[in-house]
């Protein structure tokens, strides 16, 4: 039986406002979520919700982790600022993920990349033609977060080279290949209106959220 002197670290400003059963049940927390009894000790001060959630019941509580980890997503968040928001390691996040730890949790994952990749998508699509989008920018956080443009399969495409340093010569590479597939795009439905060609996205495979 655990008893509140399993806890003799706890801060005396989170014991002052935690309730004896919820320390007591920190060991057994701990060991059913998988992280670290200091990670509990951050949830009761910063995420008491999920405490609330707890005593409801293990189910409450991934529904409540669940809802976190989606509101983050549909913002465009990264896996390490969701993390951020539960109060986890990514490398817990990232545990939690691969050992399955909970069905719901691991099907609402992949829903909630989708989101994450759709917001990023849709600020793309909405600003393109705006004067004051970066577009740089832009595609340099799809490159870094999805993978996106390392290699563009555009019939006929040959690198674009200058005497500009490494990095300057990476992003006008880079930038002059969107130029060419916006081109080829418009290309082809010029002269093929009855169809729409796809081109191929590499980058779907080496998603990195």
């Amino acid at each position: 039986m655990h008893t509140v002197v399993d806890e003799p670290w706890l801060p005396d400003y989170i014991r002052e406002k935690t309730s004896e059963s919820m320390i007591k049940a920190i060991p057994d927390m701990a060991k059913e979520f998988k992280v670290n009894r200091r990670i509990i000790w951050r949830w009761m001060n910063e995420r008491p919700e999920l405490l609330k959630a707890y005593k409801q019941g293990v189910h409450e509580w991934w529904e409540k982790i669940i809802s976190i980890m989606l509101e983050g997503y549909d913002k465009g968040m990264s896996d390490n600022e969701v993390a951020r928001e539960i109060g986890i390691s990514y490398t817990t996040y990232l545990r939690w993920i691969n050992e399955g730890i909970n069905e719901a949790f691991t099907v609402a994952y992949e829903l909630g990349r989708t989101f994450s990749r759709a917001w990023w998508d849709k600020q793309g699509r909405e600003n393109l033609s705006a004067r004051n989008f970066n577009a740089s920018i832009y595609i340099w956080s799809m490159k870094m977060r999805f993978g996106l443009f390392d290699q563009l399969m555009i019939p006929g495409f040959e690198k674009d080279y200058t005497d500009l340093d490494t990095q300057d010569r990476s992003v006008q590479s880079i930038e002059v290949r969107l130029k060419k597939i916006i081109s080829h795009e418009i290309k082809e439905g010029k002269t093929d209106a009855g169809s729409h060609k796809v081109l191929d996205d590499p980058g779907e495979e080496q998603d990195q959220g």
